[in-house]
């Protein structure tokens, strides 16, 4: 008892071998799990943990679940000599991460990685003053694009992001400075503004 590690505090009774029964096999009694609690724009995510008492050879098995489409990832992994574990777990939206360990169901807490999204544009003037804009959402989930100017809060434009792609064609578009806003489905990320596309 007393130890920082989640779990620990409800431990009763010796966290090693018993002095009087060395052959006991010894028992994972807390997990410990470290993720980041933010990124931006999907990508592979570094977590690591420890096991107590620690020691190697601990299969723990790791999971990255959505939060709200419920799909999920899992990595077996086993423990270096320091009851240490470390992998990287590939996060394409706001997400859950637990580890268990295998021995015997132990579960560390839950933590939660928000995604935050990040949009780029890109500007090309047509003929007859004609303008096309592309775009990409990263990570690519589904969602609406809203285009306004830079100071406005009233969209111009609209549309749908697919597989985080999208564009918009104005036939005649007035001086000034754009942005595209990305609003994701289901708050699977979170909501972001797009770099500055000028109209000269």
């Amino acid at each position: 008892p007393g130890g920082s590690t989640f779990g620990a505090d409800f431990v009763v009774g010796a966290c090693g071998a018993d002095p009087l029964d060395p052959d006991e096999p010894v028992v994972t009694t807390a997990l410990g799990i470290d993720a980041p609690s933010s990124l931006v724009g999907a990508a592979d995510v570094a977590v690591t943990g420890t096991v107590s008492p620690p020691r190697g050879g601990v299969e723990v098995d790791l999971t990255v679940r959505a939060a709200r489409s419920g799909s999920s990832v899992t990595s077996r992994l086993v423990t270096a000599d320091d009851g240490s574990y470390s992998t990287l777990m590939p996060v394409k939206e706001s997400s859950l991460v637990r580890a268990v360990a295998v021995e015997n169901g132990l579960g560390s807490e839950t933590l939660t990685v928000t995604m935050k999204s990040r949009v780029r544009i890109k500007v090309k003037r047509l003929r007859h003053k004609a303008v096309r804009i592309t775009g990409r959402a990263d990570p690519g989930l589904p969602g609406r694009i809203l285009w306004l100017r830079s100071n406005g809060v009233v969209p111009i434009a609209r549309t749908s992001a697919r597989g985080g792609r999208f564009h918009f064609r104005f036939k005649r578009l007035r001086k000034g400075r754009y942005q595209a806003v990305f609003i994701p489905s289901d708050a699977r990320a979170e909501r972001a503004t797009s770099n500055t596309g000028v109209i000269k």
